[in-house]
């Protein structure tokens, strides 16, 4: 579409080479007109630009709002929008994504140990969490990750982790 209107924007056209009207043809609603009687208003060499940028905005604009609009339809009956609307976006962002920052005692606090030395005060273990306070952000992730499958912590915390 985009090279269709560099060669229109930058030729010159008889009025019967262009024979196009102010006009889309979209799937779902059939014909829009573009501006007020865009079917019997010809695009031409003078108004090919206006042309251009209606069209742009259609299908970047009007269509991509109908989306977005479906999205947030979906997403306000997982999240009402009242509840949306009263939250700061750290919360929000908490909320669906979990903790960013990952806090190690309550990490610890809430680590089961199995096996033979299932034991905090056991040497390996006490060398393992040395290791994890050494870490950064972006390799603890990495750490959470491989032990539970999740790059972030449940708002909760680790305790609701399982």
């Amino acid at each position: 579409m985009m090279s269709s209107f560099v060669y229109l924007e930058n030729n010159l056209f008889s009025q019967s080479e262009m024979s196009m009207n102010f006009t889309v043809s979209d799937k779902s609603r059939g014909i829009v007109e573009l501006i007020k009687d865009g079917l019997t208003v010809m695009v031409n060499n003078y108004n090919k630009y206006v042309y251009i940028q209606l069209v742009l905005s259609y299908y970047g604009y009007h269509k991509a709002n109908e989306q977005i609009n479906s999205f947030l339809e979906g997403f306000y009956e997982v999240i009402p929008q009242a509840i949306v609307n009263i939250l700061q976006l750290e919360d929000l962002e908490n909320l669906l994504s979990g903790i960013s920052k990952i806090d190690i005692n309550d990490w610890k606090n809430n680590t089961n140990y199995t096996g033979e030395n299932a034991d905090a005060n056991h040497p390996t273990i006490i060398a393992f969490w040395k290791v994890i306070e050494s870490l950064s952000d972006l390799q603890l992730r990495k750490i959470l990750q491989f032990c539970t499958g999740c790059r972030s912590v449940p708002i909760e915390g680790f305790k609701t982790l399982k």
